[in-house]
C-alpha cells in the first residue's frame, strides 16, 4: 500500500495520531514527513516501521 493512500483515507483525528506516531518513530520534522508523504520517498526502513504502525492503529481501531 502507498502511504498516501492510507494516509487520506483516515479522518482528521487518525490522521494526526499516525503523523505524530511517524514523526516519532521514525525521528523526522514535521515538514519532512508532509514531503515524504507528497513524494513517496520513504526508505525501506521507514516503511518497515509505517508498517507496523499501520498494523498497531488497526488493531486499536484507530484505522
Amino acid at each position: 500500500m502507498v502511504v498516501s493512500d492510507y494516509y487520506y483515507s483516515l479522518d482528521e483525528n487518525s490522521k494526526k495520531k499516525f503523523r505524530d506516531m511517524v514523526i516519532d518513530e521514525i525521528g523526522i520534522a514535521y515538514a519532512t514527513f508532509y514531503y515524504k508523504l507528497k513524494n513517496n520517498n520513504w526508505r525501506k526502513s521507514e516503511l518497515h516501521i509505517i508498517d507496523n504502525i499501520i498494523n498497531t492503529l488497526t488493531k486499536n481501531n484507530y484505522a
